[in-house]
């Protein structure tokens, strides 16, 4: 059973990690990213549609693939109901603790809740919600697999130990991270400033990081408020932490002689590179948040391994 109920969650992730990229490459399309001449085009091009539902018009950009991600959310809520409902029911057999699949079961009843209202885009809060909601499911399926799977993968980091409590807060600082950047991309922030230079940092910082702010809708054309210099900057303050982090880890792992460091090494370029982009292209945008989810999965891993003694 444990290695049926294993294979349930190996699925359950890949499906978690192709509907949060879906979800984030539909939101990143909805904002008109690439417009050009980028970002003085940005506010003009984007159109908003405020009426919340789940219905799909014949019409609507990326109609076929946000049929896609409901069938694909559709499948990992069935999933998600039937490994909560193994554990509970084979807990002893299994010696598996409840707590991990009851609070994925939990948060995919609210992200089903959350999906159903994010075509109303002039709540960031949705927006926001969803896309690191998705990402954080991810993290927990990883973080559940070790206690189904029979042998080690490397050495096991003692809980409370230096090694542990420097992943933990990896982890924790790459989440916050991303959650920022889901702010960023909820509040259409990226179009506000330059994204190199010029974000101008508005009066009312409250009101930049007010989670019940409503953005303004002209005729039909988002307005970028004030507050989107100030989301910036928070968002690229929190990029050179993790960029701290992960230099950190890379050269932890290269003194052990761990392939993690190389990984470590491409993920760091890869995410500056992209985040630093003069121009943003829609598939750089989406890999961007491809690879933030690959450097959580990765500080998941090691959290819950060293990935290998030293050579």
């Amino acid at each position: 059973m444990k290695n049926v109920l294993r294979k349930l969650v190996l699925v359950s992730l890949h499906l978690c990690v192709a509907m949060t990229v879906l979800s984030a490459y539909i939101r990143l399309a909805d904002s008109s990213i690439g417009c050009d001449p980028w970002p003085g085009c940005f506010q003009a091009s984007i159109e908003i549609n405020t009426s919340p539902g789940i219905e799909i018009s014949d019409d609507e950009a990326n109609a076929g693939l946000r049929v896609l991600h409901r069938i694909i959310a559709s499948i990992f809520g069935l999933l998600a109901v039937l490994i909560a409902v193994i554990v509970w029911w084979y807990r002893r057999q299994l010696q598996v603790s409840p707590v991990t699949p009851s609070v994925i079961l939990l948060m995919t009843v609210l992200l089903a809740w959350v999906g159903m209202r994010t075509p109303d885009l002039t709540h960031p809060l949705i927006a926001t919600t969803n896309l690191s909601g998705g990402m954080l499911l991810a993290a927990l399926l990883y973080h559940f697999l070790p206690d189904l799977t029979d042998g080690k993968r490397g050495v096991v980091l003692t809980l409370g130990s230096p090694d542990r409590m420097m992943m933990a807060g990896g982890v924790v600082t790459v989440f916050l991270c991303i959650v920022s950047g889901a702010w960023v991309s909820a509040n259409f922030a990226a179009g506000g400033c330059d994204v190199l230079s010029g974000c101008a940092m508005p009066g009312d910082l409250g009101a930049a990081f007010d989670l019940t702010r409503e953005l303004t809708v002209h005729r039909g054309q988002l307005v970028v408020g004030e507050g989107s210099g100030a989301i910036m900057i928070a968002h690229q303050t929190l990029a050179g932490l993790v960029a701290l982090v992960v230099i950190g880890l890379g050269v932890r792992a290269l003194v052990r002689r761990q392939l993690f460091a190389l990984i470590y090494l491409i993920v760091l370029v890869w995410l500056v590179l992209s985040g630093l982009a003069a121009t943003l292209h829609l598939a750089v945008a989406a890999l961007h948040n491809l690879f933030s989810l690959m450097l959580l999965l990765m500080l998941v891993h090691q959290y819950e391994y060293d990935g290998g003694a030293p050579a």
